[in-house]
């Protein structure tokens, strides 16, 4: 019996941390506050945001890249700012989607910009110059740290991205959501 108690222990250890207990991000999918993140400032504040505003001008995405910038206007242009943005989705490879354009010219040298989505199942990609840029971390609900409290509008996804400054496209999707609400946000202006 000696001799299967280390056994047991180690298997123990190894089943609690494939069954999704705890992420690479540091939170759990209980939802356990106490569970140490460097994500969790991000969720609050994208719970802040999402449920209390400001709105900031609602945007309407485009079926084709192409068509950004231009006559476009700024009705497709993503604001980075504390605030919810409402994106109005077009018809996109057999679902729904589109593409927005946004600058990034970040606060501070180790900033990241962060974009929680409220609807959860949105995949987002960031493209500049013809390449896109994979996100530093993207975690869906059942992963994020607890941060919403008993607020209505959660985050259903978060994406972080390390960006340098520039002219940048936002595609979303292909989903089945018409519409999705984000918060985009300059890191470094969260500290």
């Amino acid at each position: 019996m000696k001799r299967l108690f280390p056994v047991f222990l180690t298997s123990l250890a190894l089943a609690c941390t494939q069954t999704g207990t705890t992420t690479d991000a540091g939170s759990n999918s209980d939802g356990d506050a106490g569970v140490e993140s460097p994500y969790v400032d991000y969720v609050v504040d994208g719970c802040e945001h999402m449920n209390e505003g400001p709105d900031l001008p609602t945007v309407t995405a485009v079926a084709d890249v192409a068509a950004l910038g231009g006559d476009a206007g700024t009705d497709t242009v993503l604001s980075v700012e504390h605030g919810r943005t409402t994106i109005n989705l077009v018809p996109f490879q057999g679902a729904q989607g589109g593409y927005l354009s946004f600058s990034w010219a970040p606060a501070g040298a180790d900033a990241q910009l962060w974009i929680a989505v409220e609807q959860e199942g949105v995949t987002l990609e960031v493209l500049h110059m013809g390449s896109a840029h994979a996100p530093t971390a993207s975690i869906p609900r059942d992963q994020l740290p607890a941060g919403c409290g008993s607020d209505p509008r959660k985050v259903g996804h978060l994406y972080v991205f390390e960006l340098s400054a520039g002219e940048y496209t936002l595609r979303v999707g292909p989903t089945s959501n018409t519409s999705i609400s984000v918060v985009a946000v300059d890191s470094s202006e969260e500290e």
